[in-house]
């Protein structure tokens, strides 16, 4: 190209029209536009159109930034809400208790999580109820943070295991024997009738996954405990029951008192028209109780054994009515 040709080149690059106006690009290089020319079918490093805080905020104020509606913030806002895990990529659905080769408990689902413990038995099977068709007829505990749900057929196991998923598999429910078959995933929110923690904070998270043999509870896990430390023993149990009888104060039966009364009634009967030999009860168990209050009594002064002079029965009326008459 000759001299001639780039300054004709020049001459029409420094002039743009534009809009009905012209526009003098005094500086234009020839060098870049060139340049942009060959690298315009290439893939743009996106590392490139990065500027600076200062940049960005100079452009919105001479050009304006977009601002996203606030219904569509809300929206946004909502749906993390909706579904906590997104908000922690990094948490491990991996369960370190459950190997991928564990044997299956048959139709039970495993729960796991701080809010477990601050709920009873009857909060926690509300809360299966709320979202589980058929609901679990029974749950057994493992320890204050963990709990088993039992269903009796594969089916209604299953369609529990789906409706406490926050987020269920769009490719369906895992298989036993696939990797992912023991992970734990977030379940559904405890609502807030029966739990007063709020419902994005951490501790109300609950994660389940298919129970196994291994999710039992320890015989010795009572002694761990703090659920009956900080609530009592009758924590979580619906009605009042009644105050446990100490078996020395353990009242006595209308029949047994009726069969006593009609053997003491008898025995004065006979003692009083003179047939006391024709009758002569057995000996009870409170006679036999007696004898073995007085081995007890040896030990104690000679004052205190005449004060309390053990109470006689038949033999002891017959022999002493013998010793009587034979004296006289």
């Amino acid at each position: 190209m000759s001299n001639d040709d780039n300054k004709y080149k020049n001459k029409l690059l420094s002039r743009i029209q534009f809009g009905g106006r012209v526009y003098k690009l005094q500086d234009a290089d020839l060098d870049n536009i060139q340049s942009f020319d060959r690298d315009k079918d290439r893939d743009i490093d996106t590392d490139s159109l990065q500027v600076d805080e200062q940049t960005r905020e100079r452009r919105a104020n001479k050009f304006g930034a977009v601002e996203m509606d606030r219904d569509d913030t809300k929206t946004e806002q909502a749906g993390k809400l909706e579904h906590p895990e997104q908000l922690d990529d990094s948490h491990d659905t991996h369960d370190p208790d459950a190997r991928p080769d564990a044997t299956v408990r048959p139709y039970s689902l495993f729960l796991s999580g701080d809010i477990v413990g601050k709920l009873s038995t009857q909060q926690l099977l509300a809360y299966a109820t709320e979202f589980c068709e058929p609901p679990p007829y029974g749950m057994e505990w493992i320890d204050d943070h963990r709990c088993v749900f039992l269903w009796h057929e594969s089916h209604d196991f299953r369609q529990a295991w789906k409706g406490l998923l926050l987020d269920p598999p769009e490719r369906g429910l895992p298989r036993h024997g696939q990797d992912d078959f023991f992970n734990l995933l977030p379940a559904r929110n405890v609502p807030s009738t029966l739990s007063r923690i709020d419902p994005i904070d951490d501790a109300v998270q609950i994660r389940i996954r298919p129970a196994t043999t291994g999710d039992v509870k320890k015989k010795t896990q009572y002694r761990n405990s703090r659920w009956y430390d900080n609530h009592g023993r009758r924590a979580g149990k619906i009605g009042e029951s009644p105050p446990r009888v100490d078996s020395s104060r353990r009242e006595m039966s209308p029949e047994r008192w009726e069969n006593d009364k009609a053997d003491l009634d008898a025995e004065l009967d006979g003692i009083s028209t003179g047939r006391y030999r024709d009758y002569s009860p057995p000996r009870s168990k409170s006679s036999r109780s007696r004898g073995g209050a007085r081995g007890r009594d040896r030990g104690r002064s000679g004052r205190d054994r005449e004060a309390r002079r053990p109470l006689a029965n038949a033999d002891d009326l017959d022999k002493e009515l013998e010793d009587y008459v034979s004296n006289r």
